[in-house]
């Protein structure tokens, strides 16, 4: 599964096109059939397009979204699991496209029994996700700063966990004071199961 968050619905047609670009490249393997509702995609430039790559377009009936079922299960999952998360985090509701990012990235990485147990992460790529650097999103994360720092000041700056960066090994953290997202490698994590130990 993918999942592409757009400022606006009329990026839709230009992703899908890098989106398509990027899978080619990376399986060697062209798109045959995209099916879709009569929204953004069912435009002249997106048929002009697949009529120039010999892809074939497919509708669901106006509003019936059960043409559609697979997507619309998996679009319902995805949200659920991102909700959840959403809500143990305690963010402001402008940030509820990452969880759905999130939600992703963690259903690409958990077995399915359909697939014989493996992930889908597994039968796309043909080898096990690593999953060692999975935390418990919405735990405490403390970012390292590594700009000058004088020995007195803080040497990290406490923010949340919210995710994880697709096309590098570091996470998404949301820091309150700024409502800022920082993309760091270096976090100490303290999760819900674990206590802070004592000074003394």
């Amino acid at each position: 599964m993918w999942v592409i968050p757009l400022a606006s619905k009329s990026a839709v047609f230009p992703a899908l096109q890098a989106w398509e670009c990027a899978r080619e490249l990376e399986t060697g393997l062209h798109v045959g059939i995209y099916r879709s509702d009569n929204g953004e995609l069912k435009s002249s430039a997106m048929k002009e397009w697949l009529l120039s790559r010999g892809t074939q377009h497919q509708f669901t009936a106006p509003y019936t979204s059960a043409h559609n079922g697979r997507v619309e299960r998996v679009h319902g999952t995805l949200m659920n699991r991102a909700r959840t998360m959403h809500l143990a985090s305690h963010l402001p509701p402008n940030h509820w496209d990452e969880f759905v990012v999130t939600s992703c990235y963690l259903s690409n990485r958990v077995s399915v029994k359909s697939q014989q147990g493996l992930t889908p992460f597994e039968r796309w790529s043909g080898h096990k996700p690593n999953v060692s650097h999975l935390q418990e999103i919405g735990c405490r994360a403390f970012v390292l700063i590594q700009s000058h720092n004088p020995k007195v000041n803080a040497r990290s700056v406490e923010c949340v966990l919210i995710g994880y960066s697709a096309d590098s090994k570091a996470y998404h953290c949301y820091h309150r004071p700024t409502n800022k997202v920082f993309v760091p490698f270096h976090v100490s994590f303290i999760e819900s199961h674990e206590t802070i130990p004592h000074p003394f």
